[in-house]
Order: C-alpha cells, then sequence, then structure tokens
C-alpha cells in the first residue's frame, strides 16, 4: 500500500524536493526508509531540523513549524513498509496457517519454509535451507518473486485503495481473504459476505442461474453507476446482528468492499468496486421454494469510485 512523504526544504528550497523527486523516478519502489538512508538527517545545514522525510500525516518538529512541503503534487509516493498485520499475514502464508482446507494441506505438506521458534522469532527450516543451496532452486525462486513483483507493478499497484486493493483488477474470494489479512482461508465460507476482522468483503454475481433456490434469487442490481442494491442472505432481519453491523459500519469502523462478476462464466473471479457505504436499508421478504416468505435485508450501497463506464456498461447490459 503507497504512502506520502513530505520533504523538508530550508526556507521551502525547491531544490530539496526535486533531488528527492529524482530519486524516486530511478528507485520507484523506494521506501521511506531506503529515502533516509540515502540522504541522512546529517546532510542537512540546518541544524533544527530531526528528520529531512516525514509521513504526510506527520506535523514536522512543532505542531506550527512549516518547514515541510505539503500540497498534494508536492508529497512523494513511494511503497509503505509492511503494516504489523501484513508482516503477520505474510509469515502465516509462508508457514502453511492461511490453508484452510485439507485438500491444500495435503497438497503443500512435503513445502517447508519456516517455523516459530521458543525466542520468538522466524527461521527457515533445514529443508529449505537444503533447496536454497541448489542454483536451479534459487533461479526458479527468483524468477517467481520477480514474477510477482513485476505482475504487481504492472497490474496491482496502479489505483490501489487503503485496503490494498487495486480498482477494476479481478480477485477471487481466497485473495480477498489473504490481501484482508485474514488468519485463517475463509473462502469456502464467504459465499455472498464474510463480517470479520473489521471488514466485509461482498461478492456479487450480477446475472444469476436460473437453476438456484428462490431463496437465493437475489435482486442484485446497480441503480446508477454509483449505487448499488444489494440484498443480505436471508434470514437476516433488521435487528439481527449482522443488519445492525451494516447500518452502524461507521461507529464500528467496518470497511464494506464490493466485488462484482458478470456471470458464472467468468471463473472465480471479481471485479473489485472499490469500498462502500450504506446509504438506505429495509427489511423485505424472499419465498423460498416452497414458497414461505423469509425476512431478508435490501441496503442502498453508495460506491466511493463511480464505476467506469466500460466495466459499468458490460455488467449491466446483454
Amino acid at each position: 500500500m503507497a504512502s506520502k512523504v513530505r520533504v523538508y526544504g530550508k526556507a521551502q528550497n525547491r531544490t530539496a524536493l526535486g533531488i528527492a523527486h529524482a530519486y524516486m523516478v530511478m528507485y520507484p519502489q523506494a521506501t521511506l526508509e531506503d529515502l533516509r538512508k540515502a540522504f541522512p538527517n546529517e546532510l542537512n545545514p540546518d541544524k533544527g531540523v530531526k528528520e529531512n522525510f516525514v509521513y504526510a500525516e506527520d506535523k514536522g518538529t512543532t505542531a506550527d513549524w512549516d518547514g515541510y512541503f505539503k500540497a498534494e503534487e508536492e508529497l512523494l509516493t513511494m511503497g509503505d513498509e509492511l503494516s504489523e498485520k501484513a508482516y503477520e499475514s505474510a509469515i502465516n502464508v509462508l508457514s502453511g496457517g492461511f490453508m484452510n482446507t485439507q485438500s491444500e494441506k495435503k497438497k503443500f505438506a512435503d513445502i517447508d519454509i519456516l517455523k516459530y521458534d521458543a525466542g520468538q522469532a522466524y527461521t527457515r527450516l533445514f529443508s529449505y535451507y537444503q533447496g536454497a543451496k541448489k542454483l536451479a532452486f534459487t533461479q526458479q525462486m527468483s524468477d517467481l518473486i520477480n514474477l510477482g513483483i513485476c505482475r504487481y507493478r504492472d497490474i496491482y499497484s496502479k489505483n490501489q485503495d487503503e485496503m490494498g486493493f487495486s480498482l477494476y483488477q479481478k480477485y477471487s474470494r481466497k485473495d480477498a481473504c489473504r490481501i484482508l489479512n485474514w488468519e485463517r482461508d475463509d473462502s469456502s465460507t464467504v459465499y455472498g459476505y464474510k463480517i470479520k476482522n473489521g471488514t466485509c468483503p461482498i461478492f456479487v454475481t450480477y446475472e444469476k442461474k436460473e437453476d438456484i433456490s428462490s431463496s437465493t434469487k437475489y435482486e442484485d442490481e446497480f441503480i446508477a453507476n454509483n449505487i448499488f442494491s444489494w440484498m443480505t442472505r436471508s434470514r437476516v432481519s433488521i435487528n439481527s446482528e449482522e443488519a445492525q453491523k451494516l447500518i452502524h459500519y461507521k461507529e464500528n469502523g467496518l470497511k464494506i468492499l464490493l466485488f462484482i462478476k458478470k456471470s458464472d462464466g467468468e471463473g472465480s473471479d471479481f471485479y473489485y468496486m472499490g469500498l462502500v457505504n450504506p446509504i438506505y436499508w429495509e427489511q423485505t421478504e424472499i419465498s423460498d421454494d416452497k414458497g414461505k416468505k423469509l425476512p431478508i435485508m435490501n441496503f442502498h450501497l453508495q460506491l466511493e469510485n463511480s464505476v467506469r463506464d466500460d466495466i459499468y456498461d458490460y455488467i449491466v447490459n446483454q
């Protein structure tokens, strides 16, 4: 996830900003730590400055000190350092803890990378160390890592939001669980949506199959390119815990993310439509296969980003 950084310039000297900007052009994946190593504070002739670079939300050395460039076009954008949750999630994936099905556990049973020891440190396992000594192994690992970095730069780093998702790129339920730093792959139980760890990813198949049960024929649709009418699962009433969490999303700090695919023919991946906020809700009814009326909640979700015209036209029109 990208972060914004302010540059200090004595008397707002733009040379400092230009030099820092040139460095970021040469090294676009540099972090704040890299920047501080390249331009240590000792280089600054103003001895009263504690840091040449600070995060955009920081105020500098004092609350009223105005020594940093801080206009939006003056801020440097760089790859953020891993948050503690992201670091723990990455370790969890590498150590096999993210896997949640017996088939996956069996598939990767012979692959050991990391272990956690009593000294509260992660170390690589001996079997991985033995493999790393082989040239072919290290070359293949290097190729995979570089491929992942290139795919991230070319596809996923663009239009990335605070949740780590890139607008209009495609993600599976499993991808969402991993990027949201969930400790387990809950993709098999997410179905249409799931509220967990302060997040609620919603997955919608816009064109429903004819042979599905009546109680799952939800009337999910765009009202406009920035408003989506969405139905919860059946048997959810306005007083249910689930509905109340969605209604009071602001107070709870709940982040709601919308993913949509046109039909099941597209496979298991969904377009990411961005963060959404409930602006209207009501309890209504849906019938099951026997005609029994079941409670269900209808929410109107306002998208933080209006859907791009070509994506909207593809999903909505036949």
